[in-house]
């Protein structure tokens, strides 16, 4: 498609020839450049895949006229040029769902090529989620190109687990103070917890003291346990 072809026909011995062509049986859309009543003729294969014929009628001394036909099949096998693919994103934790499909674009020798898109299955490897949409563009002959945006996730709605919290104890009377924080530790499935702790205020109970730390475990998701 898109390409032009010159075709001619010879009259030896005849004075005066008249000449006509025409094309039938165009299924792609070819047209004829310039005069079509010359003794050659250029046809442009105009921009999708089929077939004409080209018909020429040349006509001498008053005679009946000499008619020939060429049929040419126009193909195209190249595929078309993607031009521009959405970007694929980390959608961070427990997302609803992916976006939407992009504005992707694509070009073609031969014309506007049409772009689909279309939805893998979620891959699954432990907390990760990984799901790919294909983006397809499509000529007119059929001929594909192909690109891929990929989007990973973080499925996690389970707090960690502590595995060791540091006891408190009884300081005895009139202390400095309470004991620096201890090495608290937690796991969690997803990855490994960030560990801060926190002293609350000083309960009074007559003589008694009492006072509290608490240490916090949080995941990459935000979830906590104490």
């Amino acid at each position: 498609p898109g390409t032009s072809a010159t075709f001619s026909t010879s009259a030896s011995g005849c004075n005066s020839p008249t000449y006509s062509w025409t094309l039938i049986n165009n299924t792609s859309g070819a047209t004829i450049t310039g005069s079509s009543t010359l003794s050659s003729v250029t046809v442009s294969s105009g921009t999708t895949c089929g077939s004409y014929t080209i018909q020429s009628s040349l006509t001498c001394q008053g005679c009946a006229p000499l008619i020939c036909t060429q049929t040419v099949n126009v193909v195209d096998n190249t595929p078309p040029t993607i031009t521009f693919c959405p970007a694929g994103s980390d959608l961070g934790c427990n997302p609803a769902g992916v976006p939407a499909p992009g504005a992707a674009t694509a070009t073609d020798a031969c014309g506007t090529p049409t772009i689909t898109s279309s939805l893998g299955s979620v891959v699954v490897n432990g907390c990760l989620r990984t799901q790919t949409r294909i983006y397809t563009a499509t000529d007119a002959c059929g001929n594909t190109a192909t690109c891929a945006q990929v989007f990973t996730w973080t499925v996690d709605t389970t707090p960690p687990t502590f595995t060791f919290c540091p006891s408190g104890g009884d300081l005895g009377c009139n202390p400095a103070g309470v004991p620096a924080p201890g090495a608290a530790t937690a796991t969690d499935a997803c990855g490994t917890p960030t560990i801060t702790s926190s002293l609350g205020s000083v309960v009074v109970n007559g003589c008694l003291r009492t006072q509290t730390r608490t240490y916090i475990a949080t995941d990459g998701c935000g979830n906590t346990s104490t």
